[in-house]
């Protein structure tokens, strides 16, 4: 148990965090973020990911709810979504007009996401298909802002020499440590609708 929340199974676990499926006190089901306390720069990350959800109060981007600190673990409540990936979901289309049909209207969708979350200021910097749910009704959710960086962020891959995001989806001005904005979101989107036909 978390704050008012009690934790049940795991929904997603990565290097860094852990996510489960929770309820609060009034039973009602949300997702937690879970973190155990450990070097101060992925801390702070951790809590800035809370911090830029909270500002990206958007279609299509997780809400979240609240964050703590419990002993020695960090931990942020957020909206659960019940999905699939969004290649996943395209490839189910058992025709190459059915994936491309599903292709220009996801992919449509998650331009108009990542445009709003730029709009605001941010560069997600992690987009991949794991991190793009599909739910039940066809909507579309942009999940996991770990890496996410503003614009005026001096966190840059030239200063700190570390790569942030997963290496099959980053441009090449990410990989090769030069700067870069917010088209290195779009790079990425545009690769998973390449994958996707």
């Amino acid at each position: 148990r978390v704050g008012p929340y009690t934790l049940g199974e795991v929904l997603g676990r990565g290097s860094q965090a852990t996510v489960y499926r929770a309820r609060d006190d009034d039973g009602e089901p949300v997702a937690v973020k879970v973190r155990r306390r450990g070097m101060a720069s992925q801390d702070r990350r951790f809590l800035r990911e809370f911090e830029s959800m909270r500002t990206l109060r958007l279609p299509g981007v997780v809400r979240v709810y609240e964050a703590g600190i419990q002993g020695e673990l960090l931990w942020f409540s957020m909206e659960v979504v019940w999905g699939r990936d969004v290649l996943e979901v395209i490839h189910d289309e058992e025709t190459l007009e059915g994936r491309v049909e599903a292709a220009v209207e996801l992919g449509t969708r998650l331009f108009e996401i990542l445009d709003g979350i730029h709009r605001a200021g941010f560069v997600h910097r992690d987009v991949k298909p794991s991190n793009i749910l599909v739910d039940r009704r066809g909507q579309l959710h942009v999940l996991d802002f770990g890496v996410v960086r503003l614009f005026a962020d001096s966190d840059s891959l030239s200063q700190s020499g570390e790569i942030l995001g997963t290496v099959p989806y980053m441009a090449p001005e990410q990989l090769a440590a030069l700067p870069f904005d917010h088209t290195v979101d779009l790079f990425a989107a545009g690769l998973i609708l390449y994958e996707a036909i």
